[in-house]
């Protein structure tokens, strides 16, 4: 199990990603680009029963909120069960508050779906924000769950992945991954939690854009596929080939605007991936693409965060040659590592 001093950098690196997201939902707020619906209907902390839909919505705004279960794949029901009993008595034993809910997980040609019962655990009793989420990602550890959802109390209505076993984190390729943004009333297929109610889930839908400190080139959290919502007219994404997420993503992608793809077979260096950067920009430019959206996940000497700022780096000198060419670039950061290269430059 991973020591707090261990957990310490987790953490900080979620914490430093919410600021960030933060940041840009107030200016998104100020500026009248996005709206706070209010909802009347409140959390109440001593109920005991699955929460509503509503109920789930303010427990979000206000507390730091996680779920997670006991569930193991290849046990019984039952023997399922015995496991959340336990974990139950050791969240009791912690002090922690909760709420039972359903995870559901469907694949659209399937006519039934799979179910965990699950805790949504809220911090209503003002535990520490770091000492709840060590609490959280130890049990997870303790009961073998590769992966919890964590979300920050407040507007930003965002959560995040947060990898507890070496099975997590290589299915999630780093320590946290971008969930999404929270939606109500979703349809039943992939992944979604039950309310008493209704739907709920996170979802890559829609993008929320901090910026660099150059005005053209920015970043973003979402769905690089969801074109609508940043505005591009075409689409880059570079990986590899271990990446199925992303593979499955570009081929079930509608074509409606360009997308260039480079997969490379085996770990580039600092100059390779800088040759590609350029060739695949440059194709978008001959096409008179204008507003770009862009993705890259490969490591550079075994490191993403090399990678990304090797990237980042390439990106910057495109655009200082090609500035009259180009309207916008988007980089779609979901692991965060763009992220890490600007506060490691700032």
């Amino acid at each position: 199990m991973k020591s707090d001093k261990e957990i310490d950098p987790i953490y900080k690196e979620l914490t430093k990603r919410y600021d960030s997201i933060s940041s840009s939902t107030i200016y998104s707020l100020l500026k009248g680009r996005i709206k706070v619906k209010r909802n009347k209907e409140q959390f109440v902390t001593s109920n005991t029963e699955t929460p509503s839909l509503g109920e789930t919505e303010d427990a979000f705004l206000k507390y730091d909120c996680a779920i997670f279960t006991a569930f193991r794949g290849g046990n019984t029901l039952e023997q399922n069960k015995e496991r959340n009993a336990m974990l139950k008595d050791d969240m009791d034993q912690l002090g922690l508050q909760y709420r039972p809910v359903m995870g559901c997980y469907r694949e659209a040609d399937k006519e039934y779906a799979n179910i965990e019962y699950c805790y949504f655990v809220f911090n209503e009793k003002g535990q520490k924000d770091k000492e709840f989420f060590i609490n959280i990602y130890r049990l997870s550890e303790k009961y073998e769950q590769e992966s919890f959802l964590f979300k920050r109390g407040g507007i930003n209505r965002t959560a995040f992945l947060v990898a507890s076993t070496d099975a997590g984190r290589a299915d999630l390729k780093r320590d946290i991954r971008f969930a999404g943004q929270l939606f109500l009333h979703v349809p039943d297929v992939e992944a979604w939690t039950d309310a008493s109610d209704g739907r709920f889930a996170f979802q890559l839908r829609g993008m929320i854009l901090t910026n660099t400190g150059n005005r053209k080139i920015k970043l973003g959290e979402g769905n690089l596929f969801d074109t609508e919502s940043y505005g591009t007219d075409g689409l880059v994404v570079l990986r590899v080939p271990t990446d199925n997420d992303l593979s499955k993503a570009c081929k079930a992608y509608n074509g409606e605007q360009p997308l260039v793809q480079h997969v490379f077979k085996k770990e580039p260096s600092r100059e390779r991936l800088h040759d590609i950067v350029f060739r695949c920009l440059k194709e978008l430019r001959d096409q008179r693409i204008r507003n770009i959206g862009f993705h890259c996940s490969v490591p550079v000497n075994g490191s993403w965060v090399d990678g990304a700022a090797a990237v980042y780096e390439s990106i910057q000198k495109w655009a200082k040659r090609f500035d009259r060419r180009f309207d916008k670039i988007v980089i779609v950061d979901t692991y965060g590592d763009y992220s890490k290269v600007l506060n490691q430059n700032r």
